[in-house]
């Protein structure tokens, strides 16, 4: 799995955009998972810091620990945050707030 995302990170580095070439800043920030406290058994999944993150210029780099390509049938809830983001319902993905769809959240766009 490590060598996927270091190939990734590598042709990221490679790859010219937005009149730069690669990242600018080493990806650091903590990719956040929120807790919920909905009793569902369907919707029972991981929360907290789940890997790495970094968006720059339009393009966002997520790394999700012990996953490789199958994020959504071994870190749902990762898988879910993501969509939000790429759905423009949070900001980034180093938000710390409940997910936008937690009964009661107020933050729903």
């Amino acid at each position: 799995m490590i060598l996927i995302a270091n190939g990734t990170l590598l042709m990221i580095q490679n790859m010219t955009w937005g009149g730069k070439q690669g990242f600018q800043e080493k990806p650091a920030g903590e990719f956040f998972v929120p807790y919920h406290e909905e009793a569902s058994l369907s919707t029972v999944a991981g929360a907290g810091v789940f890997g790495t993150t970094h968006t720059e210029r339009g393009l966002t780099w997520v790394e999700v620990a012990l996953t490789g390509h199958m994020v959504p049938q071994y870190a749902p809830s990762a898988a879910y945050r993501q969509m939000e983001f790429l759905l423009g319902r949070i900001d980034s993905l180093t938000q710390t707030g409940s997910f936008t769809t937690q009964m009661g959240n107020s933050t729903v766009r």
